[in-house]
């Protein structure tokens, strides 16, 4: 049977298990990361952002394994697969994230040669990203998105067979886009381009598989 989270509850409890399996049409889980209970370098983390205008595909990530820490940017030609790509892979270094998609925060990555930033206020996120690398000598970002409250989400709290492994997801489709994204002297204009968060929190089993896809578009 469905489960429908309808009021505010703790993701885990003392002891690291679910309490509250199922999903909502907004964030009504309480991600309490202080409970999880499972070996500390298997919690993973992230917040994925993808746009589409026209034939162009671009992506930003902050995450981590625990372990290590990935950043990252790609400009797709959808028309024939060519890719500009900046990031970075820091083994040891965690990037502190959010716990709610929803409430204001703001995340951080800042090394010597990339920043990237992800705001969220009430009414609207701001996506920077700038760097450099040994490919590109310019990278800009920059993303201003409309951020509507009302909008419904996808949320899931999936348990495993291990009582203390979890995966909580969150997913809003669809953003409205005003910016631009910048790779030396190849600029693409995303202003109202679609677009989408994937915001993960959790502990899985070694070996799994998931398939997911998504549409925007237009009226």
């Amino acid at each position: 049977m469905q489960n429908q989270i309808v009021e505010k509850t703790k993701l885990l409890d003392k002891k690291g298990h679910l309490i509250n399996k199922g999903y909502a049409t907004k964030m009504n889980f309480v991600y309490n990361k202080e409970n999880v209970k499972s070996f500390p370098l298997k919690l993973k983390e992230w917040n994925f952002y993808q746009f589409i205008k026209d034939t162009y595909s671009l992506q930003l990530t902050i995450g981590h394994v625990s372990y290590a820490c990935s950043i990252n940017t790609t400009l797709i030609d959808l028309r024939n697969g060519n890719r500009h790509e900046i990031g970075a892979f820091k083994l040891l270094k965690t990037p502190s994230l959010d716990f709610d998609p929803e409430g204001y925060s703001y995340n951080e990555y800042k090394d010597e040669n990339l920043f990237m930033s992800f705001e969220v206020f009430e009414d609207k996120r701001i996506l920077i990203v700038k760097g450099k690398n040994e490919k590109y000598k310019d990278v800009e970002i920059r993303l201003d998105i409309e951020n509507d409250i009302n909008n419904e989400k996808m949320v899931i709290a999936t348990p495993f067979k291990k009582k203390t492994q979890f995966y909580l997801n969150y997913k809003e489709n669809y953003y409205k886009v005003i910016g631009f994204a910048r790779f030396d002297n190849e600029e693409v204009n995303f202003d109202n381009a679609t677009g989408l968060i994937d915001w993960g929190r959790g502990v899985w089993p070694y070996k799994h598989e998931w398939f997911w896809g998504n549409l925007s578009s237009h009226i």
